[in-house]
């Protein structure tokens, strides 16, 4: 699966899901869901390639596991269970093992946090989310693949997806 075809099809599920996916060009956050907006804004040096494909799955994960929740976890847990969904979510497509570099952002920015707690605590989960929508994404990809409304060759895909 070419990686822009993943960066559309997750796309189009914040889509799905009722939110706006935008490119911005400077912001502190690579990413960031404005929940109340239903907006899911995504910084330019980050919306391209394989960085891009896990940062919007780090985004949708947001969307999926924490909008319309009556009581959300900490930033700290809902960070980990965001980034386990995204690393896993991306290695089903692209065989990728991201979960390391993941590891070491989450020990950085959550110094004072149990992270490898939070971690065990929510793998499971989040391999049964993300398998799921690994089978979304697939779907969306191969839809995409097969469909005549390609975007022009000489264009990005999350330039069309997000514009």
């Amino acid at each position: 699966m070419e990686t822009e075809t993943i960066i559309e099809a997750l796309v189009k599920l914040i889509e799905q899901e009722g939110y706006s996916c935008e490119i911005v060009p400077e912001m502190r956050d690579e990413g960031h869901v404005f929940y109340s907006a239903r907006q899911v804004l995504i910084r330019a040096s980050c919306a391209t390639g394989s960085k891009g494909a896990r940062v919007i799955a780090h985004e949708l994960g947001h969307i999926v596991l924490h909008s319309g929740a009556i009581e959300r976890p900490s930033k700290a847990e809902r960070d980990v269970q965001a980034e386990l969904f995204s690393c896993y979510l991306y290695y089903l497509l692209t065989h990728e093992n991201t979960i390391e570099e993941s590891v070491y952002y989450l020990r950085e920015t959550y110094k004072q946090e149990d992270v490898d707690g939070l971690m065990r605590r929510n793998m499971r989960e989040m391999m049964v989310v993300g398998q799921v929508y690994a089978k979304k994404v697939e779907e969306l990809c191969t839809s995409l693949s097969t469909s005549e409304e390609r975007r022009p060759a000489n264009s990005s895909a999350v330039t069309c997806a997000l514009s």
